[in-house]
């Protein structure tokens, strides 16, 4: 129970993380290409965002990363040490809290936080493609 708690608070503090840091995320990629030229740099991207869509425009399309960055560290946290104390169990002693017990829990976690994540990024997938056929944007990859 602990475990969940603590992965519920660590998730808390992702989601907050992540809107305070969405201005800095590769979402940039949305201006591109835009006729005459897209705007070079951070620098000139962040001005030019701030032109065109005001401040707020910084933390457009924010909810989906905040959302992923909450599910992520809240599902990684609460998953690790469950599954390192399992591996451990399961094992009959045979492995202890070293290397290969950490990197088999680390693992397991990842495959755990990729499924509890695959979700949101497909949507954040499905919404960046929308947006680049509706503002005639690039991006979308080869």
């Amino acid at each position: 129970m602990a475990d969940a708690r603590a992965g519920s608070a660590a998730g808390i503090r992702a989601a907050a993380a992540a809107a305070a840091t969405h201005p800095a995320s590769p979402s940039f990629s949305r201006l591109s290409p835009a006729p005459p030229a897209p705007p070079r740099g951070t620098v000139a991207i962040v001005s030019h965002i701030i032109k065109t869509d005001g401040v707020r425009g910084l933390w457009k399309g924010s909810a989906a990363s905040v959302s992923r960055s909450a599910v992520l560290t809240a599902s990684q946290c609460a998953t690790y040490d469950e599954v390192k104390r399992a591996i451990i169990r399961a094992s009959d002693g045979a492995m202890t809290d070293g290397p290969a017990t950490h990197l088999a829990a680390s693992m397991l976690t990842g495959l755990v936080t990729t499924t509890a994540t695959n979700p949101i990024d497909m949507i954040k997938t499905q919404l960046y493609l929308d947006a680049c056929k509706t503002h005639g944007g690039g991006g979308g990859g080869g």
